[in-house]
């Protein structure tokens, strides 16, 4: 069994939605254009444009990681289309 796991930004994902009720409303792919990944944690956007009914939280058009899985890599292809908005 594994301590310390490594820290991901899925599973910082997953910690942001347990105390953050904005981050709840938000699909994974959704995080990049409100939150940026900053010390191994995701911490909220201090530029861009407010959100309606969030005045604290702003949005910008950003870009996550895309990463290129082979299809051959049937277990990761599937879990990357799950992951990103085609």
């Amino acid at each position: 069994m594994i301590n310390n796991p490594p820290k991901t930004t899925l599973l910082a994902f997953f910690d942001l939605c347990k105390t953050d009720d904005f981050a709840k409303t938000l699909l994974y792919v959704d995080l990049p254009s409100n939150y940026v990944w900053k010390n191994d944690r995701f911490e909220r956007r201090k530029r861009g444009i407010n959100v309606n009914g969030w005045p604290e939280i702003k949005r910008d058009q950003a870009l996550g990681r895309v990463y290129t899985i082979h299809p051959n890599n049937t277990e990761c292809y599937n879990l990357r289309l799950l992951l990103h908005k085609i």
